[in-house]
């Protein structure tokens, strides 16, 4: 494990021969084995990936619960050919439910940037804001310099990195083990279900509403005119009523005058 002196005189190197092996490098970062990374710009991974950086605009990146963001570090890390870094993750993020899923090893003779994909496992929104300190580097030093048979991409700029990210981030998932597209198919299937079963409850609400309205009110009228129709009834109309009732009262005002008639014929 190399020592924070030997990782300062390594970031600051005496020619231009030897690249630096962290880029910008900030001594108030440097820890006693490590160094700490901070973010600087937020992958949002899906069919049209998303590059959003943090900055004077936008100081910090929302990551909703199940989520997946992939973070890319401010620092340009370059191992010479006897160095091998260790990617590990601070303990303030891992507390409020933030997990790193590609915790990994830089070998020797690698230049570039470094991107940690980050899942939220939290009920809550975790909030990363600008040069948030998410990640850190320990080094090794071997007993002597290697080489890789097939030499590793170089990045030598942020945007040629960028856009390899973006790339790579084309129709990723956004979640967890697909939980996105798996929720958006649950509740496509329940919002089916639901239209399924409004249209049924609405055809039943009307079979129903409409044999009570036929046993409340049609059903007694036909009852009604087939009892009369069996017994020969004739049915009443209103001017029938009121001629009876005129009828009436016309008889019992000419009783009294009848009799008076019949006194004096006496």
């Amino acid at each position: 494990m190399i020592p924070s002196q030997k990782i300062r005189a390594l970031c600051l190197p005496a020619g231009n021969a030897v690249p630096s092996l962290i880029s910008p490098f900030d001594s108030a970062r440097l820890g006693s084995y490590y160094y700490n990374l901070t973010v600087e710009c937020v992958v949002v991974p899906g069919r049209t990936p998303e590059l959003i950086k943090l900055d004077g605009k936008r100081t910090h990146f929302v990551i909703k619960p199940g989520r997946i963001a992939w973070l890319r570090m401010a620092e340009k890390i370059s191992t010479h050919g006897n160095i091998i870094a260790s990617l590990e993750q601070t303990h303030h993020f891992t507390r409020r439910g933030l997990t790193f899923i590609n915790l990994s090893l830089i070998f020797p003779n690698y230049s570039g940037y470094l991107t940690c994909a980050v899942a939220n496992f939290s009920s809550s929104d975790i909030s990363v804001f600008q040069h948030d300190i998410i990640a850190r580097l320990t080094f090794f030093e071997l007993e002597s310099s290697t080489y890789a048979p097939h030499k590793p991409k170089v990045f030598e700029t942020k945007m040629a990195y960028d856009a390899e990210l973006i790339r790579e981030a084309t129709d990723g998932d956004d979640s967890f083990f697909g939980l996105s597209e798996i929720e958006s198919k649950i509740r496509s299937s329940v919002l089916e279900d639901l239209d399924q079963f409004a249209k049924k409850g609405f055809w039943r609400f009307f079979f129903a509403g409409s044999v009570l309205i036929f046993f409340f009110t049609v059903l007694p009228v036909l009852q009604g005119m087939f009892t009369r129709a069996w017994d020969h009834d004739t049915i009443v109309t209103r001017e029938e009523l009121w001629e009876a009732i005129e009828s009436i009262r016309m008889s019992e005002s000419q009783a009294p005058k009848d009799k008076h008639d019949e006194q004096l014929a006496d």
